[in-house]
């Protein structure tokens, strides 16, 4: 009985060491440890991990894209504050649930599936056959080793083509009625006549100056919104192709010979294209018999049935690897136009040609080509002294040599920047440009990041930057985030507070107006009783154009609203609201036919698609809950420290 109380008093004190053991842990922020499974990731999807790398690379990726796409170069930190983190994360979220479902449904994926898929990419195929080529590959991972490697990408494909089968099980068979078609038609074209008034800060009275005593609890509330950020000074020892390229002397026997290389290759120009007549038959006598026969005027088609033998097959505009026997390619580029030559196959049998025609090979001269091939040589050098240095570098600090001695000793830049913050803005709020090899510091977001999570005083590992170069950097000095003094930011919290003031009174009284209209005033009638500020349109709208000067809110409500109904929301400038009144709802009377009535079926059949695949989604992330680490993602974007 002892021993069991004994037990028992043990077991309660363990467990009590435990919760204290989380307790404290969680307070100094390890909230992960007792979360194996959480371990280098973003989120938990059921059983499945969205990798800290995947994640990154993704966010990375689109955020590339955007910034192409819209000329920006926004960072990490900036796309993140800004929402894009969500747009990230839904698209993960799903390919995570379609690899939950195809663990289920057990789906596997054949090597020579991959393959195959692999083939369908256009920049693996041999520009000369068409066909696909391991060099090919081996070449565009070499170009893009930062971006990609094989054995993921082949990974990735794999993933995409297990998510295909389990999606088209999902879907398969699903087809829109037309009947279902021409009410959605009809929906979609269903004209709706809206009236609008628009109310902006005039039509509201400013608010009095709030005293310090407010704005100081103004602030306080909203003390992020007035916080000076980290800022950090710190010296980088950086190498670019850039740094290497101005001493550089590219040799013209170089160029020459690349010339040279890139005509052999095919790289240049177009090739020599012939139209041949290729007749096989079964052996050299019956050859004879064919070429005779040609020779007396017989047409190759006759020939052949009069041997006994399938029809020629003719070859417009080919090159020598589209020809399948290679042996009789090789003949017939040696041939004159209008030749006919005979003789025996590769694999055995016979053969009778002739050759139709030729396009000669279009040459580019060395002069046009030079500039390229000088650029090129240029680059291939530069990476090549690019990696010398940066070898050397290595060697320097391996030693224990402090920074500034590396970078003179190696032939490397370095440089003392001042103080920046994660955005790369400096203390008086002025973006940090760079000069000379530095140029784009704070544009680079692998730099900042390495930057604002590095140790003070210590240097990092060597990073690769996102041009294709090598830094490390060396934290000097951290400013910590404090939030400024009162002076600093008494104006702009007074302008914030005083908008939002102005904003509160838009907001009741355009709920106000909203209730006097359902309670039987006209839109002018409400209009008349604002002494400013006020405006009326009438505009007609349907479902498929766009509709300007409407906020999302108010939109979706005037498009789902029955006739007579009153809306009110946010207006699309800042401080203006908007009230507005669905005068009449006409519906299209036009019936579907032809190829629009085919449009409108292809175009239901894709959204039903789309709707089964989002609650498929759903039920998947329903059996399988989502655990999302906030913090991680903000850390790797450099939000948060």
């Amino acid at each position: 009985m002892a021993q069991q109380s004994s037990n028992i008093f043990r077991n309660i004190g363990l467990g009590i060491i435990i919760v204290l053991l989380v307790i404290g842990l969680s307070i100094f922020g390890f909230t992960d440890i007792f979360q194996p499974k959480a371990k280098g990731s973003v989120a938990l999807v059921g059983k499945n991990k969205i990798t800290e790398r995947v994640y990154t690379t993704e966010f990375k990726r689109r955020l590339d894209i955007y910034n192409r796409e819209n000329n920006t170069s926004m960072t990490a930190a900036e796309a993140y504050e800004r929402g894009f983190n969500q747009t990230v994360m839904s698209g993960l979220l799903t390919e995570a649930a379609m690899d939950l479902d195809a663990d289920i449904l057990n789906i596997g994926v054949a090597r020579t599936v991959v393959r195959e898929s692999l083939s369908d990419i256009e920049v693996f195929r041999d520009e000369m056959t068409g066909e696909f080529s391991e060099e090919k590959v081996n070449e565009f991972f070499a170009a893009n080793r930062r971006d990609f490697n094989r054995d993921d990408f082949e990974a990735s494909t794999v993933r995409e083509l297990r998510r295909q089968q389990s999606t088209r099980a999902v879907i398969s068979g699903i087809k829109a009625p037309l009947a279902y078609a021409e009410q959605r038609y009809k929906f979609l074209t269903e004209q709706r006549l809206v009236k609008i008034l628009t109310l902006t800060r005039d039509s509201v009275s400013t608010p009095e100056a709030p005293s310090d005593e407010v704005l100081q609890t103004f602030i306080a509330e909203n003390e992020a919104d007035y916080t000076q950020p980290e800022y950090r000074r710190f010296t980088i020892l950086r190498i670019e192709n850039f740094d290497t390229v101005s001493d550089i002397e590219i040799d013209e026997a170089d160029v020459v010979a690349t010339y040279e290389a890139d005509l052999a290759d095919g790289k240049l120009g177009e090739l020599e294209i012939r139209s041949v007549t290729y007749l096989p038959v079964t052996n050299k006598t019956l050859a004879e018999d064919v070429k005779q026969r040609l020779a007396d005027g017989e047409s190759f088609a006759d020939a052949a049935t009069a041997v006994g033998v399938s029809p020629p097959i003719i070859y417009t505009e080919v090159r020598p690897v589209t020809i399948a026997d290679p042996r009789v390619a090789e003949a017939l580029f040696e041939a004159e136009t209008g030749e006919i030559i005979s003789g025996e196959g590769t694999l055995g049998g016979a053969y009778v040609a002739r050759l139709d025609s030729i396009t000669p090979a279009v040459k580019p001269s060395l002069e046009a080509e030079r500039e390229r091939i000088v650029s090129e040589l240029t680059r291939d050098q530069a990476e090549a002294v690019l990696f010398e240095r940066f070898g050397k570098l290595q060697d320097v600090i391996e030693t224990g040599a402090a920074f500034e001695d590396a970078g003179k000793e190696s032939g490397v830049s370095v440089a003392s920047i001042d103080y920046i913050s994660r955005l790369g803005v400096t203390r008086d709020d002025k973006k940090l440009s760079g000069i000379g090899a530095l140029t784009g510091t704070t544009g680079d977001d692998e730099i900042l990041r390495q930057l604002f999570t590095a140790e003070p005083g210590f240097p990092t590992e060597f990073f690769e930057t996102s041009t294709g170069g090598y830094a490390m950097i060396r934290v000097d000095d951290v400013i910590a985030a404090k939030l400024r003094s009162f002076d600093d930011v008494k104006e702009k919290a007074k302008a914030v507070w005083t908008a939002k003031q102005i904003d509160e009174k838009l907001a009741d009284l355009a709920r106000t107006l909203a209730t006097r209209i359902r309670d039987g005033e006209t839109l002018e009638q409400v209009a008349a009783s604002v002494p400013a500020g006020t405006n009326i349109e009438t505009r007609t709208m349907v479902r498929t154009n766009r509709s300007p000067g409407l906020s999302p809110e108010v939109l979706s409500q005037l498009l789902t609203a029955r006739q007579g109904e009153v809306v009110q929301g946010n207006g699309t400038d800042p401080l203006t609201r908007k009230v507005a009144i669905v005068a009449r709802v006409s519906a299209n009377t036009d019936r579907l036919s032809g190829g629009f009535a085919d449009a409108m079926q292809t175009q239901s059949t894709e959204d039903l698609s789309s709707d089964i695949q989002m609650v498929y989604r759903q039920d998947i992330l329903r059996e399988n809950p989502v655990q999302m680490f906030e913090d991680r993602m903000s850390q790797i974007n450099g939000v948060t420290e």
